[in-house]
């Protein structure tokens, strides 16, 4: 009963919490001049959401004036009494005001009970010089003229041109786009300037193809209604211009132009988090550093309508993007070469620490008298090791080191394919031998940790014998056949499963090494099944024995001792044959013996 009154105790204090955070809540009215799918609302509208989401004591409230397809006098007729039947009851803690419509809106309403001595946010205007700021005190931001930050960039880029075929729309925005460019030219008497703004979807393919001048070029301002009045898609427009225009075409849209050559543009979302963070401070009473902020531009150009129109890169301003530039060999394989020089610089950390390592233990066994016999034989097996190592990291590091000079040449995919394998493979080899060498060390310090938790030796074994099969089919042994033995009354165990499946992946590594013809069989059992055959009668009843068997060469039962031993080889011709370092079965033996186990062989030659 105390434990049931402790939870009920707490979901109360929750509810409490929760009601308490709700009344502390800011409230927000977004209002947009447009309508939802309309790019640039849906951009500014995203910015503004994303910069709230996160945030639990705000709450917006998001509405649309639908300014393209009302007029303003005909959207206010219904939008304020929507608002008043919605909002009735509601007192908001500030009004966000996007782009002009909604702005004059809330200004000209200034008395409306939801408006009343509520502070206003705006953003995407772009005469905000016009307004009232002081007066009203009001913050926001601006929507720059890009064709008035665009027009030096196209004189640097493209000095040839004289005539500026302007396509804008008949907005408000578009108005002052216009007289905007108009005083820009003013300024620039050389160039002439020639407005178009009665366009229509269905004829501007075959508009922007008639300008053909050499000394022309365009500058898509932005048509959100055509020549009637009616609403368009300003995307789509865009996108017909940029693709079937004969000259080169600037925009403060190149973002979202297929085919243009590019300009400056102003992210939407990123005028919609600028205009949230100004509604933030202001509910707050944070202080604002000024009352009109600029939103964040970037260059954005095509590489082939650059190389079309004989356009330097490098002219483009700093910090610009440029897309659809080839892709290079090392940006290709950036990732792929810089993964290979960590390795090549573990490697020889590594080569390094064992040489260090033998000098010390080499100078320490020197030391020690009587056992001056054992010393001498440690350090010729440990020369011989080193020797080994030596060879074995050379070759692999060697091809690693000159493919990978040969990957930054530009050459044929086919070859570029080729010497990658190359690089994969033996990367490969290298990262094993390191694995191998880190075991050793944990090992030796004796640091290397199991973690036991419950494995069910059924799935295990299944997906050793699919590694079983990979490694044989790789290796060119498909002839040989690998069978999977099990006792499922014994498939759950608690063990470090990432410890088991090491030591049989070594088994099974020797067993696809040295078998050339018949089968591998690989599984589990109980020790009193197999005890008999392999003279196990010694160890208790709660083993269990996991065993690889195979076909392969086969050892002399008097060598069978030497296999665990670290940095030995039975026969040396194999080795040379089949790679590997004397490690395997070592760290097989150490690890074995940490889960609580032993490792053995039987064999025989043959």
């Amino acid at each position: 009963m105390k434990m049931q009154f402790f939870f009920v105790a707490l979901f109360i204090v929750q509810q409490l919490f929760s009601i308490n955070a709700l009344s502390e809540q800011y409230k927000i009215l977004y209002i947009n001049s447009y309508h939802s799918g309309y790019s640039w609302t849906d951009d500014v509208t995203d910015g503004v959401s994303s910069h709230f989401s996160e945030r639990d004591s705000f709450l917006v409230h998001t509405e649309f004036l639908d300014g393209l397809r009302h007029p303003p006098d005909e959207a206010e007729a219904w939008f304020l009494p929507y608002l008043a039947q919605k909002y009735q009851n509601a007192r908001f803690d500030i009004i966000i005001a996007s782009d002009n419509s909604a702005l004059d809106l809330v200004l000209n309403n200034d008395q409306y009970f939801l408006f009343k001595e509520v502070p206003v946010i705006f953003c995407g205007i772009s005469n905000p010089e016009v307004y009232p700021l002081e007066e009203r005190d009001l913050y926001g931001v601006k929507e720059v003229d890009m064709f008035v930050a665009s027009f030096d960039i196209m004189r640097h880029l493209y000095p040839d041109f004289s005539k500026v075929y302007f396509l804008v729309d008949r907005t408000v925005t578009g108005s002052v786009y216009r007289s905007s460019a108009e005083e820009v030219i003013q300024r620039h008497p050389d160039y002439e300037l020639v407005v178009v703004d009665s366009v229509y979807y269905e004829t501007v393919d075959s508009l922007v193809r008639s300008f053909l001048e050499e000394d022309a070029v365009i500058f898509y301002q932005g048509i959100n209604l055509d020549g009637a009045g009616d609403p368009l898609d300003n995307m789509a427009m865009a996108r017909m211009v940029s693709e079937n225009a004969r000259i080169p075409v600037f925009s403060s849209y190149a973002i979202d132009m297929a085919g243009a050559l590019g300009g400056l543009f102003s992210s939407g979302f990123e005028h919609g988090v600028l205009c949230a963070q100004l509604a933030e401070k202001r509910v707050k009473g944070l202080p604002i550093d000024q009352r009109v902020h600029i939103p964040p531009m970037e260059g954005i150009f095509d590489y082939s309508k650059l190389m079309k129109y004989n356009i330097n890169p490098d002219l483009i301003p700093l910090g610009s993007q440029i897309r659809n530039k080839p892709e290079t060999i090392w940006s290709r394989y950036r990732n792929l070469i810089i993964g290979n020089l960590v390795v090549i610089g573990l490697l020889l950390l590594s080569v390094i620490l064992l040489i260090r390592y033998n000098a010390s233990q080499s100078k320490a066994k020197a030391l020690l008298e009587k056992a001056m016999e054992k010393a001498y034989e440690s350090d010729r097996i440990k020369g011989a090791f080193l020797a080994n190592v030596s060879h074995e990291l050379r070759t692999p590091l060697n091809a690693i080191c000159g493919f990978s000079e040969l990957v930054k040449v530009e050459l044929e995919d086919s070859q570029l394919s080729e010497y990658v394998e190359v690089i994969h493979k033996n990367s490969d080899l290298l990262a094993r031998l390191v694995n191998d060498l880190l075991d050793i060390s944990l090992i030796d310090a004796d640091a290397m940790v199991v973690n036991k938790r419950n494995t069910n030796l059924e799935v295990l074994f299944a997906s050793l014998l699919q590694q079983a099969q990979s490694a044989l089919k790789i290796k060119g042994k498909d002839h040989i056949s690998v069978e999977l033995k099990i006792n499922s009354d014994y498939k759950n165990v608690s063990t470090d499963e990432f410890r088991v499946c090491q030591i049989m992946l070594n088994y099974i590594g020797n067993a696809v090494k040295y078998t050339e013809t018949g089968k591998i069989v690989i599984g589990f059992d109980h020790i009193s099944t197999l005890a008999n055959d392999l003279d196990l009668a010694h160890y208790g009843s709660s083993y269990l024995v996991l065993f690889v068997k195979d076909t392969g060469i086969g050892i002399d039962p008097e060598n069978t001792p030497l296999v665990f031993e670290r940095f030995r080889s039975v026969d040396s011709k194999y080795v040379s044959q089949h790679g590997g370092f004397g490690l395997g079965l070592n760290i097989s033996k150490n690890l074995a013996e940490l889960l609580g186990g032993e490792v053995f062989v039987r064999s025989e030659k043959g």
